[in-house]
Formats: C-alpha cells, sequence, structure tokens
C-alpha cells in the first residue's frame, strides 16, 4: 500500500469525491488558505475531522492525526486541499512559511498508516492483509486542487 499526493485540476475533483465516497472513506475539503494560519488550521481540523477534544498545538493535532480511532473508518482517509496554487511561493514572507511548514506536518500523516503502524504493532502479514495484533493499515491520501 502506498499513500500519496496527487495534483488534480478543479474539474477533476467531484469525480474522485464521489468515487472516495462510494468507497467508503472518509472525506475531508479544506481551502489552502487555512494552512496560513496555525490557530485556523487547528481548528477546522478539530471540526472536520471531529476530534473528541480542543487543539491547542501542532503536536496535539498530529496525535490527533495519526489515531481517528473515533471515526471508526475501515477504508480511510481523503482531504482535498482547494485552492492550493494560492498558497504557491511567489514572494516569501511569513504566512507562506506557516503554510509550508502546516503542509509538511500534513505530509508525515500521508505516511503514517503505512510506516509508523508497522514500527508499533510488528510484522505485516501480506497474505492476511492485518499487522500482528490485528491493526490494519488505512489508505490515506491528499488531492491538491488547483
Amino acid at each position: 500500500m502506498k499513500n500519496q499526493l496527487f495534483r488534480i485540476a478543479k474539474s477533476e475533483k467531484e469525480v474522485i469525491k464521489n468515487d472516495m465516497y462510494n468507497r467508503g472513506y472518509f472525506v475531508v475539503e479544506i481551502d489552502s488558505v487555512i494552512l496560513k494560519n496555525y490557530k485556523i488550521l487547528m481548528k477546522t481540523m478539530a471540526g472536520k475531522f471531529k476530534f473528541p477534544h480542543v487543539v491547542t498545538n501542532f503536536n496535539s493535532l498530529n496525535d490527533y492525526m495519526t489515531d481517528l480511532d473515533w471515526l471508526d473508518n475501515k477504508v480511510g482517509y481523503t482531504i482535498f486541499i482547494n485552492k492550493f496554487h494560492e498558497i504557491s511561493c511567489v514572494s516569501y514572507d511569513e504566512s507562506i512559511r506557516i503554510a509550508e511548514s502546516s503542509f509538511c506536518g500534513m505530509m508525515r500523516w500521508l505516511y503514517y498508516w503505512e510506516e509508523e503502524i508497522t514500527k508499533v504493532t510488528g510484522y505485516w502479514d501480506e497474505e492476511s492483509r492485518t499487522f500482528s495484533g490485528g491493526l490494519s493499515p488505512k489508505r490515506f491520501n491528499i488531492y491538491l486542487v488547483d
């Protein structure tokens, strides 16, 4: 399993999003502008992913994003980041630095489900598609929508 980052056109989003819903994914849509402000990012992600408690820093945000048990989703998670082109670096300022930092944090979530769980739970049994201990990996993909 390989979780991925995709860059897509706005015209492709609805078809992909509907496919994700139909396959049982937990789907979230955000606008890129929230990546420019830590507080807005934390509040938005907490609401979209239904965090059980308030998040006040990036460490707690990461902890929640690498757990997500309360959502009881057996398939995986998908985040669509709309208007991603708006955070491209034209001039480097504080909001771009914050956006890049926030986005780097999101990249870590992509790999959690396939790498970190293996470290924590042991070996991956390819035949039964489960980890020792009964856990199974989940897909976690991010779509950057222009």
